[in-house]
């Protein structure tokens, strides 16, 4: 049996896929119904896989499929289909990015993630920012760093360690007045640090009608955020929380923390087709809270 293009290297990158719609059939008492479906080449290698089953022992069948699975993840990591990027305009295939790798996640131009370019297209959507607003953004992302610039009257970046920014900040114990700022934005920064009080601390820099704008990782299915102080080191914290440096993995109470410190809350998300064409992480929201009161003039 011989295979067209690369050869071997091209069999591997089509076993994967068809070796998982196999298994699923194997199930069933006969094949007719699967391959009836199929064309060409994959019905030949549905038929490869099925000899190889037979003449194979169950060690060299499972290394088989275990090398094709690696090939194409490898093949996945430039990217599958072409998406648009609402942050620079880039029309392509995003590349992967993490550990476990996601795939689609890095536009090649820009550098921005899912999350980032969430944001940017829940702004335009919403008009979360204005060139009425001061803005203090924790850890700053280039990605949307100069977006969230042009967007604003004047924007400060802040982060706990010397240098990222512009000014060094706890978010747990903010050296600044109250009623600093007509906007906070923390992505992804809750799960490291403790969260109720850079909340508290996030509502008092806010001005009245201020918004706080965020992003955590969070599980939708689970009713209470995962989180136990005894769960120290970096490689538990990964294993427990997703990463070397979080200390929880947020439930729908994530909300509930935030309307107890005394915010108003909305929440937006993307579509399915606007997941689809933007890369983005289905499911994933930007949570607003707003500092109740009359929204304050400027130069207060």
């Amino acid at each position: 049996m011989s295979c067209p293009g690369n050869g071997a290297i091209w069999c591997l990158t089509v076993i994967v896929p068809l070796h998982g719609r196999m298994e699923h059939e194997f199930a069933r008492p006969n094949l007719k119904g699967c391959t009836a479906e199929l064309k060409g080449v994959e019905r030949m290698t549905i038929a490869f896989l099925k000899l190889a089953r037979k003449l194979l022992p169950v060690g060299l069948y499972n290394g088989l499929i275990s090398v094709a699975y690696l090939a194409k993840v490898v093949i996945s990591l430039g990217g599958t289909v072409r998406q648009t990027c609402p942050i620079c305009g880039f029309i392509g295939r995003f590349s992967a990015f993490g550990l476990p790798p996601r795939f689609n996640a890095r536009c090649p131009k820009c550098r921005s993630l899912e999350r980032h370019r969430l944001f940017v297209l829940c702004d335009v959507k919403h008009e979360l920012l204005n060139t009425q607003q001061s803005v203090l953004h924790f850890a700053p992302e280039e990605a949307i760093s100069t977006f969230i610039s042009g967007r604003v009257r004047d924007c400060t970046t802040a982060d706990i360690e010397s240098g990222q920014a512009d000014l060094q900040l706890d978010l747990e114990n903010v050296d600044l007045p109250g009623a600093a700022f007509d906007v906070v934005i923390a992505n992804h920064v809750l799960e490291h640090v403790d969260d109720a009080k850079a909340l508290k601390e996030i509502f008092r820099i806010l001005r009245p009608g201020g918004r706080f704008i965020s992003m955590v990782p969070i599980v939708e299915g689970w009713e209470r955020t995962y989180e136990n102080p005894s769960i120290r080191t970096p490689a538990e914290r990964e294993h427990h929380f997703g990463w070397r440096d979080h200390v929880r993995y947020y439930g729908r109470d994530y909300r509930d923390r935030i309307l107890r410190t005394g915010f108003q809350l909305e929440e937006f998300g993307a579509s399915g087709a606007e997941c689809a064409k933007y890369g983005l992480v289905r499911g994933d929201k930007v949570f607003v809270g707003t500092k109740p009161g009359a929204v304050a003039s400027l130069g207060d």
